[in-house]
């Protein structure tokens, strides 16, 4: 009974991250065409910007290593390998 009680206990503990996901509060910049953009996480909201003017903004989850973000006009992908995330052909680098 004591085995059961602790290894509950354990799930429990282990499965409160508080909603959090490895994007959380992370920064991932790319240049191109003279622009600076900047996509900006934390959970569950994302924003796009160019040049520090809004393009575009929502939420987003993350399976695996596919984001989908979700915006008021529909949803896409983005997808994370190391330190690079591409998004639309553009690859953006973790800051």
């Amino acid at each position: 009974m004591l085995a059961i009680i602790l290894a509950f206990g354990m799930t429990v503990v282990g499965c409160d991250d508080g909603g959090k996901d490895a994007l959380d509060g992370t920064t991932w910049t790319a240049s191109y065409s003279m622009s600076s953009y900047l996509f900006t996480f934390n959970t569950p909201n994302f924003n796009l910007t160019a040049n520090g003017t809004s393009l575009m903004s929502g939420t987003y989850t993350v399976s695996g290593n596919t984001v989908t973000l979700t915006t008021v006009s529909g949803s896409d992908t983005a997808t994370i390998s190391g330190n690079t995330l591409t998004f639309q052909g553009m690859t953006f680098t973790k800051r």
